[in-house]
């Protein structure tokens, strides 16, 4: 191998050295920064997953190949620069679900757990078909969601922290961000857009659920946020829009 070895400190309290290639220290750097990860983080991620999948799959010809050799806690193997990218999704998915949520937020829901609650869009929007009146049902912090129930269909919608997270930080700035309310959004500035390919890259699926609206009407009834239209620059039409309080 004529590419040169980085020696890596993947732990501060207990020190292990994993040789990687300069190519793929560099990919993997710049996937952790990506989301503020560390990593060594995303590098032991990446090795489990390798090691998960090959005792999956001892006796098939795979196109990575490992070299089952340990030796002062190092394992050597060759990966791909799309593996990287796939292990690092999957990581981040579960990375992300870690955080918790917003502590205001988070008192609000608990406080109105089972209460029927009314969106506030149907009284800002006027729109013909009203949204239904819905009650948060489920808090679970071990799972990072909370689950919604319509009142109307009795459908159950879980809701991951992250997405109240993502919507908080979309409105930081304080400019109104239109929701785009569409099952499938096509317009990248939406919330709906960002949160449902966002959602795609951490499950690693192709469709999403529509929930901009919902966490909308979350935000907006806590307080922590507030409804009205806002011009859609590509077609001159008032769309639905949020911004921070």
């Amino acid at each position: 191998m004529n590419k040169s070895l980085r020696k890596l400190n993947v732990n501060e309290g207990k020190r292990t050295v994993v040789e990687v290639r300069d190519d793929l220290h560099r990919e993997i750097g710049k996937l952790a920064l990506l989301s503020d990860l560390r990593i060594y983080e995303l590098a032991n991620a990446i090795i489990e997953e390798a090691l998960k999948d090959q005792q999956k799959n001892q006796n098939s010809n795979k196109k990575v190949k490992y070299v089952n050799q340990f030796k002062y806690g190092t394992l050597r193997q060759s990966v791909s620069k799309h593996q990287i990218e796939q292990t690092f999704m999957r990581f981040q998915c579960s990375h992300v679900n870690r955080r918790a949520m917003e502590k205001k937020l988070l008192e609000w829901i608990n406080s109105n757990l089972g209460k029927v609650l009314e969106s506030p869009r149907k009284e800002v929007f006027k729109i013909g078909s009203p949204p239904q009146n819905f009650k948060i049902v489920e808090v679970n912090e071990n799972k990072k969601r909370i689950k919604v129930k319509f009142m109307k269909k009795g459908t159950l919608l879980p809701l991951e922290f992250w997405r109240f997270d993502k919507v908080i930080e979309l409105i930081a700035r304080g400019d109104w961000i239109r929701l785009g309310t569409s099952l499938k959004p096509d317009d990248p500035s939406t919330i709906e857009w960002k949160l449902q390919e966002h959602a795609k890259k951490l499950y690693g699926r192709k469709t999403d659920f529509k929930t901009a609206p919902h966490i909308g009407d979350i935000l907006v009834l806590s307080g922590m946020a507030k409804y009205d239209y806002a011009r859609n620059p590509h077609s001159n039409r008032k769309n639905q829009a949020l911004k921070k309080v």
